[in-house]
């Protein structure tokens, strides 16, 4: 699997980042994260600003991860939603308030992904950007929350990125969202 942290445009948006961008800038590094590890030629599709039915509790997501997949007696192949990225603003980067706000927006984001998908026993993940440094998250279907998979610490996007592959490697290659 490629790793990111090789490719040069992040090395580049990496290198050009500071804390006063905004979330789109955080957004756009996660985007491209996401599709060289989560590449469309492995039939992922990223969706950014995806989400916000009428009706539904759910607003729109930062960046809502798919893959197409052959379910059991299904003539063609259906999209499964597994991974909601949420992104913050640096500003945010060293304040617990920032990190609450990912979590209870995750609570609302994956939970509208179990409720939709009954039945199915994949993972459904979760992942909070703020600025450079980042936390992973799974939908806990027992108790309908999210648990942190980490240590409970902010991981830093380059200088921790063998724990960052790991969570990525672990949603990719954990076939419960299939």
């Amino acid at each position: 699997m490629a790793n990111y942290t090789e490719n040069q445009a992040f090395q580049d948006m990496l290198r050009v980042m500071n804390r006063y961008q905004q979330e789109g800038v955080v957004t756009g590094l996660w985007n491209l994260i996401l599709n060289i590890h989560f590449p469309p030629s492995e039939d992922f599709v990223h969706r950014p600003q995806h989400g916000g039915k009428e009706g539904g509790s759910a607003g729109y997501t930062d960046i809502e991860s798919s893959v197409w997949n052959q379910h059991h007696r299904a003539k063609s192949g259906r999209l499964t939603r597994f991974l909601v990225t949420q992104c913050k603003r640096f500003a945010k980067e060293r304040q617990n308030s920032g990190w609450a706000e990912g979590v209870c927006q995750m609570n609302v984001y994956l939970g509208d992904i179990a409720s939709s998908s009954k039945g199915r026993k994949y993972g459904i993940y979760g992942i909070v950007a703020i600025g450079k440094h980042v936390r992973f998250y799974e939908w806990d279907r027992k108790n309908k929350m999210v648990v942190d998979l980490g240590s409970g610490q902010p991981y830093h996007v380059k200088d921790d990125s063998v724990q960052v592959l790991n969570f990525l490697n672990e949603f990719k290659q954990n076939d419960r969202y299939v």
